[in-house]
């Protein structure tokens, strides 16, 4: 699988699907013709690998979602809206985490991709696609609890009666 973005850091990013697990992601758009894909960077040796994808706004990651705009583009306001809140609003120093390092985010942060599949040397358009951290990054989000023993992380579920 190729990831080809438009920015200037990086043409392209390649990877091994064979040694990196990739996972549908969502609940409610496991439904869609087009999936929202999770994939955790591993290296030949079987370790996780640790790629700057967007340099100066996030920390190196090893796990990444693919956002599909299937039913409109929420996502890419969205990742406007969280870039807004974390670095203007909350600025470089809101959490625990933060303090001790600047460049994790209160919010995800990403931009938009082309995904492109590739199988026997034939290149498979995926369409337009929002890469963005995973939301359970540690490294850039501070969730780690061997390093804050005494992080609380919660998450909301809404659920909607229409």
């Amino acid at each position: 699988m190729r990831l080809t973005t438009s920015c200037d850091y990086k043409a392209s990013f390649d990877m091994e699907s064979a040694n990196s697990p990739i996972y549908l992601q969502g609940t409610s758009s496991l439904g869609y013709s087009r999936k929202n894909y999770r994939f955790i960077l591993i290296d030949n040796n079987g370790q996780e690998y640790f790629h700057e994808m967007f340099p100066n706004n996030a920390l190196p990651e090893s796990t990444y979602t693919c956002k599909c705009d299937y039913v409109d583009s929420s996502m890419s306001c969205n990742v406007t809206l969280c870039k807004i809140a974390n670095d203007t609003l909350y600025g470089r120093g809101f959490t625990v985490a933060q303090r001790d390092n600047p460049m994790r985010r209160t919010s995800t942060y990403g931009h938009a991709i082309e995904l492109v599949n590739i199988v026997d040397n034939v290149e498979i358009s995926l369409g337009a696609y929002t890469i963005i951290i995973d939301r359970y990054a540690e490294k850039s989000m501070g969730y780690s609890k061997s390093e804050y023993p005494n992080i609380l992380v919660l998450e909301g579920v809404i659920y909607s009666l229409c």
